[in-house]
């Protein structure tokens, strides 16, 4: 799609897009990657669209693509997988699964690639560290108690992820622990499970992370939050009216926040008679500059390393 809005040209591909991970884009802006639901990952030329190449793995819902140089680290449910960027083939095959739309976080200096994974289970309750240098996985630490979502990294490499257990977690750069978590809780004090199911956090450049979580107007509206990466105080709070949101219960903030120019950017799904909200508020951070993810550190948006 073009700059104003204009479909530029369209490609067919062998299934769907839906839950998948964000596409990826060559350091020259000439070539976009993408998976699909069934473990297919394209190259296609940005200029027209022609395929370049597809290449056919063994998985299922695309997790993320990172393209590192001639590398690219691609992660779908069954396996993660380097590929050669100029044709598709398989470099490598590492035995881990990666978590639907999540995609990667990056280290400050590029050594390092972190993906939520299941790592042999049933549920994505951990965090997974690539070395990129090496193509191999050199640790793997569990998280929640439930699904996590994508994460978000820090200018000093500390990591923060939400998950369905109704808990955000502030995570160690060598994934040694959990440094400390947040739960989003009812009036009751009750946590609220699912409360940040598929919520996607953003890093700002001073260490502290934002992210949107789901509530219910009945007991506790949902809220953003706002820690100290360091602590995990809460630097701020605040949550949208329904005046803003519509006049259904349940809101649901199942998207990736953004942080630009001091505006941070949230969107909530439709609800009831709501059709849905984009919102800004203005905070006066800036992203994160030096370590990047998917889903609010990398400012292009590109995922990619170069």
């Amino acid at each position: 799609v073009t700059p104003e809005g204009q479909l530029k040209w369209k490609a067919s591909t062998d299934a769907g897009f839906s839950e998948c991970g964000p596409a990826a884009i060559n350091k020259t802006g000439t070539v976009v990657y993408v998976a699909d639901a069934i473990g297919t990952i394209y190259a296609f030329d940005t200029n027209d669209g022609h395929q370049i190449w597809k290449k056919e793995t063994n998985g299922g819902l695309s997790g993320g693509v990172l393209v590192n140089g001639e590398d690219i680290l691609y992660g779908n449910n069954s396996l993660v997988y380097f590929l050669n960027a100029s044709d598709g083939n398989i470099i490598k095959e590492i035995d881990q699964q990666m978590w639907k739309t999540t995609g990667f976080a990056v280290s400050p200096d590029r050594r390092y690639a972190y993906l939520s994974c299941k790592n042999g289970g049933s549920l994505a309750q951990c965090i997974a560290r690539i070395d990129l240098q090496k193509r191999e996985q050199d640790k793997v630490l569990t998280v929640g108690a439930d699904n996590t979502w994508g994460i978000a990294i820090s200018p000093d490499g500390t990591l923060f992820a939400a998950n369905k257990d109704g808990n955000a977690y502030c995570v160690e750069a060598d994934l040694s622990a959990v440094r400390w978590s947040y739960g989003h809780t009812d009036i009751s004090g009750a946590l609220m499970t699912s409360s940040f199911n598929f919520s996607h956090p953003v890093a700002d450049n001073d260490g502290n992370f934002l992210i949107t979580s789901t509530g219910n107007d009945k007991k506790n509206m949902s809220k953003t939050y706002w820690f100290e990466g360091a602590t995990g105080n809460l630097k701020d709070s605040w949550s949208y009216s329904k005046d803003v949101l519509g006049d259904g219960y349940t809101y649901t903030q199942q998207a990736g926040n953004n942080l630009v120019d001091g505006n941070f950017f949230c969107c909530y799904n439709s609800t009831g008679t709501n059709p849905g909200s984009f919102l800004c508020k203005y905070i006066g951070a800036e992203r994160a500059k030096t370590g990047w993810a998917s889903v609010g550190g990398d400012i292009y948006n590109s995922n990619c390393i170069k």
